[in-house]
């Protein structure tokens, strides 16, 4: 493997770990948002 194979590897790896978060923050989000439509809903 050279130097360009190996660096394009680690930006590959890193954008799929960046993806990755990017969903979890997603998930929180929703998440949050929905136990407080929720909330709103349950306690007028």
């Amino acid at each position: 493997m050279n130097e360009t194979q190996r660096r394009f590897g680690d930006h590959v790896t890193g954008a799929i770990l960046q993806d990755a978060v990017d969903v979890e923050e997603v998930a929180l989000l929703t998440r949050e948002f929905l136990l407080k439509a929720d909330c709103k809903t349950s306690f007028g």
